[in-house]
């Protein structure tokens, strides 16, 4: 891997990039299918070992929650389909787990860096969390995740940003209502005249 594929591509508040991978079932899953929804779009390094299987588990023991909150969750990972289906089945999770075998959406996303194994500097996957407003735009992202605690940390942001986009909304609707209002209100007192 070369620096500029190093580059962090994604941004905060732009659109986040269309992929299509292979879900746990083998069916192809599009982010354009599921745009209009709140996404979180997790990155991690690989199924059953430590740190991904306490992420998968804190994203299992508040699927409840994301459900409340009308949130679609989707992990990404290297592993093929069929390990997906495996640590689906050993754990019980109910997230969506997508197979990014050639690394090709790691890429896309940048969620690669230069991480200390064993000594070494080496390029890996680095543990990467996207929050994707219905707008498909990346409405927060968190890089070099520490999985303590970070599902609360995501689902505090979720709550805030959702209360913020429905003000936003609200806005919207009165900047639309209200000039035609206004509009009928002048149009009635100069009848009256």
């Amino acid at each position: 891997m070369n620096e500029n594929e190093n580059e962090i591509i994604v941004k905060t508040g732009t659109e986040a990039p269309d992929f299509c991978l292979p879900t746990s079932d083998d069916v192809e899953l599009c982010l354009r299918d599921i745009k209009g929804n709140w996404i979180v779009l997790y990155f991690y390094p690989k199924d059953n070992t430590p740190g991904c299987t306490t992420e998968a588990m804190d994203v299992l023991r508040n699927f409840a929650k994301f459900i409340e909150l009308g949130v679609t969750v989707i992990g990404i990972s290297p592993d093929s389909t069929v390990r997906h289906r495996r640590f689906i089945g050993q754990r019980g999770l109910k997230q969506i787990l997508l197979s990014d075998e050639n690394h090709d959406i790691g890429k896309l996303y940048g969620i690669f860096g230069i991480k200390r194994l064993f000594g070494k500097d080496v390029m890996t996957r680095v543990r990467t969390t996207f929050l994707i407003s219905p707008d498909g735009k990346i409405a927060q992202q968190w890089r070099h995740v520490k999985v303590a605690k970070h599902i609360q940390i995501v689902i505090e942001e979720i709550e805030k940003q959702q209360i913020e986009w429905k003000a936003k909304e609200e806005l919207e609707k009165q900047l639309i209502i209200e000039p035609v209002s206004q509009k009928t209100t002048r149009t009635k007192k100069a009848k009256k005249v």
